[in-house]
């Protein structure tokens, strides 16, 4: 019966959003880019396959994000509409974490293991945004190049995530 339930309440939200997606405007792509967007990207990253692209307004500047691949390497740019990047992230292994962020980590939770990072980069400001396990938590830290850590939040499990665990135990 619960289950019976869970989807007749997943079958009538896909519905409504279904619904509410027909009033909105067309879809942002590749095509939308302003050229000299898309001349940038290019010219950085010439073997960089484009996997989404965005249009975001922030404090009242446009911004144009591109996600993308390039070989291993998963990176996300926002770039303003004249082509200038605005910010980098870069995907990063464990490995790949500069030691003082690793130190400064391991300062605030000792024995942590390591989910996925990014290397985030604004004009010259560098930081490493880290989701790591400790216990039978998960935190998402930031942290500078000098390893200070300037944030941490612990991770909650989203609903999805919650309600995939319950379905395994029944």
């Amino acid at each position: 019966m619960k289950n019976v339930l869970r989807i007749f309440l997943a079958m009538a939200l896909l519905v409504t959003f279904a619904a509410g997606g027909a009033a909105q405007s067309k879809k942002f792509t590749v095509k939308d880019l302003p050229k000299p967007v898309k001349a940038a990207f290019t010219a950085s990253y010439p073997k960089a396959a484009i996997k989404g692209v965005d249009k975001e307004d922030e404090k009242g500047v446009t911004y144009y994000e591109i996600e993308s691949v390039d070989g291993k390497m998963k990176r996300d740019l926002l770039y303003t509409a004249d082509g200038k990047v605005f910010e980098i992230e870069e995907g990063l292994s464990a490995d790949a974490l500069p030691t003082d962020v690793s130190k400064a980590l391991a300062k605030e939770h000792p024995g942590y293991s390591f989910v996925k990072g990014e290397k985030v980069v604004r004009g010259s400001d560098v930081t490493f945004s880290v989701k790591y396990k400790s216990g039978k938590k998960t935190y998402k830290s930031t942290v500078t190049q000098q390893g200070k850590v300037t944030a941490t939040k612990e991770v909650k499990k989203s609903k999805k995530e919650k309600e995939e665990k319950e379905d395994k135990e029944d």
